[in-house]
């Protein structure tokens, strides 16, 4: 595999990892309809006041285990020579990888430790190994038991906060209902659903419908806590899908201080560590993003992507192939470019480091593509 054909591996795969999170950079004012709670089991709360509650819930010290699920279903361009399941839509299953990049498909399990902004430890735990992120103060290691390399961040800290520049997709609940709510625009529609238990804890079900002609996502369901009012489960529908096309929920939560022991780091013997400054390829950096169309939930946005792979021969863990196989060209005024389709959002990447993304369809990605040129 040439250099070439190496970078646009790399970056596809980096772009379908950053779907979800890229879908919701942005977002405007928030107003609401309300429509009462049934509050089955615990004090009712009305729509406006579940987003007023997730709006100021402190993410406090805690420990948790956390399941993720994506069915995204990569529509495949015809003909799909290197697909092993046919040609159409396609649920690639990463199930059982310690890969990050395996969580574009389907189900995972994260362990995750939380003492404020600059302390936390996410473990992705598969079947035969584990990858780690770890942050703590100034220093951010991301650490994978099946690679022989270490990445550290320690570039200059973030304002105010004492953390590293770098930045990660959302792989929380609460992460993830923070960036869905800067979505929201005043005539987005804000109901509540019948209360459930979630990690065994009583949680209101607040559901958003988002609103914008063309937009791929039919509704969101988010379970609050009832008492500490965390999110504690987030689910995404495509339109007219009966089952989420992607759920992160904690199957077990536990509010209190984790030891700082678990926040220490020290490469195994024998690892590479290599050194990154103030970079931008652990994940979506909402700097590098820049919208250029739509508003809302249909908005594009143009982001810098990195066309760096630091892997073994630049390969996935055999779930990316699929997505990558996903991907066609298209030719517009940037040249040839790579789009991949999913239930829940479109990427184009294109020369020059350049990836535009939406929760839209591929025509309305690439008409906003059309007008960065």
């Amino acid at each position: 595999m040439g250099p070439e054909a190496l970078h646009r591996r790399s970056a596809l795969r980096r772009a379908v990892v950053a779907g979800i999170a890229a879908i919701v950079v942005g977002g405007v004012a928030l107003t609401v309809t309300i429509r009462a709670s049934d509050g089955s089991g615990i004090a009712p709360r009305t729509g406006a006041q579940l987003v007023a509650d997730l709006g100021s819930a402190p993410l406090g010290p805690l420990t948790g285990t956390v399941t993720e699920h994506a069915d995204l279903r990569f529509v495949l361009p015809a003909p799909c020579k290197h697909a092993t399941q046919g040609c159409g839509p396609l649920a690639a299953d990463g199930t059982g990888s310690s890969q990050f990049d395996s969580l574009v498909s389907g189900s995972h399990t994260l362990r995750m430790w939380w003492d404020g902004q600059d302390r936390e430890r996410i473990a992705l735990v598969g079947t035969l190994g584990e990858s780690d992120i770890i942050r703590n103060g100034p220093d951010m290691w991301i650490w994978s038991s099946t690679g022989n390399t270490v990445t550290h961040y320690g570039g200059p800290p973030g304002p105010a906060s004492g953390t590293p520049a770098v930045s990660r997709a959302p792989l929380t609940p609460g992460e993830l209902t923070t960036a869905l709510l800067r979505m929201m625009s005043p005539s987005t529609a804000v109901t509540t659903r019948p209360s459930t238990t979630i990690a065994g804890r009583p949680a209101h079900v607040l559901q958003i419908d988002p609103d914008g002609q063309g937009c791929l996502i039919d509704r969101i369901r988010i379970a609050v806590d009832a008492e500490t009012h965390v999110a504690l489960r987030v689910q995404v529908y495509g339109t007219h899908d009966k089952r989420p096309a992607f759920e992160l929920g904690f199957t077990q939560i536990s509010f209190g201080a984790p030891d700082p022991s678990v926040f220490g780091f020290n490469p195994p013997p024998g690892v590479h560590v290599r050194a990154e400054q103030d970079d931008a390829t652990a994940g979506i950096d909402g700097a590098l993003a820049r919208h250029i169309a739509g508003s809302g939930w249909t908005s594009v946005v143009e982001m810098a992507v990195p066309f760096t792979d630091h892997g073994p021969g630049g390969q996935g863990d055999g779930t990316i192939d699929l997505a990558t196989a996903a991907a066609r060209k298209v030719k517009g005024p940037w040249g040839t470019g790579y789009l991949i389709e999913t239930r829940l959002f479109t990427t184009l990447l294109v020369p020059g480091n350049r990836m535009f993304i939406g929760a839209v369809g591929p025509a309305a990605v690439q008409r906003a593509a059309r007008s960065a040129y």
